[in-house]
């Protein structure tokens, strides 16, 4: 199954949300980020998107660490960063997770 979810968030087939970190655009599926983090669902819930485009902006992170922390709520899989990164996705995690 976390292949599946590993699968659907690279090739992104139906994705229904974008999120905008930095210049980058990372589109992933609301459902899916609703069930891994409180705060990400508590976001969509409250409408705190463009409700046609389904859009968040991401500010004070790297796409390349938003990345991982989408890969870790598709699979629970570690996130794969170097040294310096890893209090940021730290912090991503908890900020998402509480």
């Amino acid at each position: 199954m976390l292949e599946h979810l590993s699968k659907l968030l690279k090739e992104q087939h139906l994705a229904d949300l974008t999120f905008k970190v930095n210049n980058e655009r990372l589109k992933a599926h609301s459902i899916i980020v609703a069930a891994g983090s409180p705060v990400l669902s508590a976001m969509l819930q409250r409408n705190t998107t463009d409700d046609r485009t389904k859009v968040i902006e991401i500010k004070d992170t790297r796409p390349q660490v938003f990345k991982q922390l989408l890969q870790y709520l598709y699979t629970e899989k570690q996130p794969t960063l170097n040294m310096k990164e890893w209090p940021m996705i730290y912090w991503l995690l908890l900020t998402c997770t509480e």
